[in-house]
């Protein structure tokens, strides 16, 4: 049974680079759809491993109890503080952000 698998696994293989060498075009197509995989399953094995809301340890069933107000786990909000207390360009970028929330929020209110 396994053995029939691993061939079933080859000839698809083969019938894909033998598809990308005739139509050189498809290459593009199977990076993104390969790259797409590849960061879905990055983002749920995160997901899984990082998160405080996941819980492998049937011993202790409240794991998120142990991070305090100060922890950060999110990848979002930790990229963006790092970017603008590590650059020099914050001076520039952070009152521009300032001023664009201000004029959506005023465009929002005129709208209403």
């Amino acid at each position: 049974m396994m053995k029939n698998n691993n061939i079933f696994v080859r000839n698809m293989l083969l019938q894909i680079f033998h598809q990308m060498k005739r139509h050189p075009a498809l290459i593009p197509l199977f990076g993104c759809i390969g790259m797409g995989m590849t960061m879905a399953v990055a983002y749920v094995g995160r997901l899984a491993l990082f998160h405080p809301d996941v819980c492998w340890d049937k011993s202790n069933p409240e794991p998120f109890n142990k991070y305090g107000p100060n922890v950060q786990y999110k990848v979002r909000n930790n990229v963006l503080r790092l970017f603008l207390q590590s650059s020099i360009l914050c001076k520039v970028f952070l009152p521009l952000i300032v001023h664009c929330k201000i004029l959506f929020f005023l465009h929002m209110l005129k709208m209403l």
